[in-house]
C-alpha cells in the first residue's frame, strides 16, 4: 500500500533526523488522519517485533529485561510524534506569516519578498518562511497574486491539491468549494494537481485552468469566465455563463450567508451576473432582481422564492 510505505519512509527519516520541513508537514497530516491509525499501529507493531527478536537473538542478553523493551519502545515512538509536532509547530512555523479576511472583506498585503497578494473574503494566506531557495505560500479561499521576480528563486503556491510554480507573474487562484480555478493575467506558471496522476499544465498570459469535477484532472482553457470572476479585486462581482447554483455557492462563501432556492431548473441555468463588490444588502437585492425572485430572511438562512 502506497500510504503505508510512505509512512514507513517518513518514520525512518524522522528517526535519522533527515526529514525535510515539507515531509514533516506531510507526516503530521498523516498522523492526524484517523483513517491511518491502523497503518501506524501495524508499522509500530512490526518494528517492536523486530526489536524484540534482535534482543532475544543477542548472546548473553539479560532475559529479565526483555519485558521492558516493548513498553519503552512504545514510549519512544510516542515521544517521537510529540517532539515532531512540537518542533514543527514551534520552530518551522515560528517565522510564518498568516493573513486572513472575514466575510465581505478584501485585504491587500505585501509579503517579505515584496510580492503583493490581494485576499478575497473568507480567505487565508500563510507565508512559509523556511527556505531561501524557494518562496512558498499556502492559500485557502481566493487570492490574486502579483509576484515579484527573483532570479533563481521560484515562487510556489499550495492551494488545496493544486501546486503552482512561478518566477514572476500575476494570477488569480480560487479553491472555494473545491473549485480549483486559476486565471493567469500575465506571465507563465506551471500548475500541478496532487490528487490525480497527471502531468503539470503550463499556462501563459490570458490562459486559465480548472479542476474537472468528474475526473479531477486539470483542464486548460481560454474561457472568459475565469477572467471575469477575477475582477473581484477591482470591486466587481462578475460571473459569465455560470450556473446559478455555482453563483450562489460563491456568494455564500464571500458574504458568510446561507442561501436556498427550490427551483431546480433555474439552479442549473447558466447566467451572466455583475454587481459592485459592496455590502451584502446591495448584492442580495441585485441577486434577487436578476433571478426574478424575492429574498426572504429566516433566522439562519435566506430563501429565494
Amino acid at each position: 500500500m502506497k500510504i503505508k510505505r510512505n509512512i514507513q519512509i517518513l518514520i525512518r527519516k524522522l528517526e535519522k533526523n533527515t526529514i525535510t520541513s515539507e515531509e514533516m508537514e506531510e507526516f503530521l497530516t498523516l498522523v492526524k488522519d484517523k483513517n491511518n491509525k491502523t497503518l501506524f499501529d501495524q508499522i509500530l507493531d512490526n518494528d517492536l517485533k523486530k526489536l524484540s527478536m534482535e534482543v532475544i537473538s543477542t548472546p548473553d542478553v539479560d532475559r529479565n529485561r526483555i519485558r521492558w523493551i516493548i513498553p519503552m519502545s512504545i514510549a519512544a515512538a510516542v515521544l517521537i510524534l510529540v517532539l515532531a509536532a512540537f518542533i514543527f509547530n514551534n520552530v518551522i512555523l515560528q517565522a510564518n506569516l498568516t493573513f486572513s479576511t472575514s466575510v465581505g472583506e478584501t485585504l491587500k498585503v505585501e509579503l517579505p519578498d515584496e510580492s503583493i497578494v490581494t485576499l478575497n473574503a473568507n480567505s487565508t494566506l500563510t507565508w512559509i518562511d523556511k527556505n531561501q531557495n524557494i518562496r512558498e505560500a499556502r492559500l485557502s479561499g481566493e487570492a490574486f497574486f502579483d509576484v515579484r521576480h527573483q532570479d533563481n528563486v521560484p515562487f510556489r503556491v499550495y492551494s488545496d491539491n493544486l501546486v503552482i510554480d512561478v518566477l514572476g507573474t500575476e494570477f488569480n487562484v480560487n479553491n472555494r468549494q473545491g473549485a480549483g480555478e486559476i486565471y493567469l493575467k500575465e506571465g507563465e506558471i506551471q500548475v500541478s494537481n496532487n490528487r490525480v496522476d497527471q502531468a503539470g499544465v503550463l499556462l501563459t498570459t490570458g490562459e486559465s485552468a480548472y479542476v474537472d469535477t468528474e475526473t479531477y484532472k486539470l483542464v486548460k482553457t481560454k474561457s472568459q469566465k475565469l477572467e471575469d470572476q477575477s475582477l473581484w479585486r477591482d470591486g466587481i462581482l462578475k460571473f459569465t455563463d455560470t450556473p446559478v447554483k455555482n453563483i450562489l455557492k460563491q456568494v455564500e462563501d464571500i458574504y458568510g450567508v446561507k442561501l436556498t432556492m427550490l427551483d431546480d431548473e433555474l439552479m442549473k441555468r447558466p447566467m451572466d451576473f455583475a454587481l459592485p463588490y459592496t455590502n451584502w444588502e446591495m448584492v442580495s437585492e441585485g441577486l434577487a432582481l436578476a433571478l426574478g425572485k424575492e429574498l426572504v430572511k429566516y433566522d439562519d438562512f435566506y430563501e429565494l422564492k
